[in-house]
């Protein structure tokens, strides 16, 4: 006798959670249990990816005219995934702003100088303030 073991393994991990909760179950209710499938899951990065920041200090706050930059002190070297999947990464400031400051448009980005070394692009976010060399 021949026993069918009916598994659907998904293969692959679950995203993270940008701005909603998309339960899984939802997902895939109705397939697993239409089939009477047994499902195994892989949770991985959905479980700790929100689990942990990326703290990086501003360097500098610039502009080539059209497009307003935040460079910062992490680059794609630490979150590359941003540049190789186009994926989303919640960036705030959590440094005291300057009274007044406004809100604006930037690409935050890092200072590794290349196209593909930026954390965020077209972000509102308030302007940094100005930067203390020492």
């Amino acid at each position: 006798m021949c026993m069918y073991d009916a598994s659907w393994d998904t293969h692959f991990g679950f995203c993270c959670d940008i701005d909603e909760k998309l339960p899984v179950s939802s997902l895939v209710r109705e397939l697993v249990l239409s089939r009477d499938l047994n499902l195994i899951i892989e949770p991985g990065r959905s479980l700790i990816a929100n689990t942990c920041c990326l703290v990086n200090h501003v360097t500098g706050v610039k502009t080539n005219g059209t497009k307003k930059f935040i460079v910062i002190d992490g680059s794609m070297a630490e979150l590359i995934r941003l540049s190789l999947y186009d994926a989303y990464q919640h960036i705030e400031l959590v440094s005291p702003l300057s009274p007044g400051a406004g809100i604006s448009t930037f690409d935050v980005v890092g200072p590794v100088c290349e196209s593909a070394d930026f954390l965020g692009k077209d972000r509102e976010l308030p302007t940094p303030a100005p930067v203390m060399c020492y």
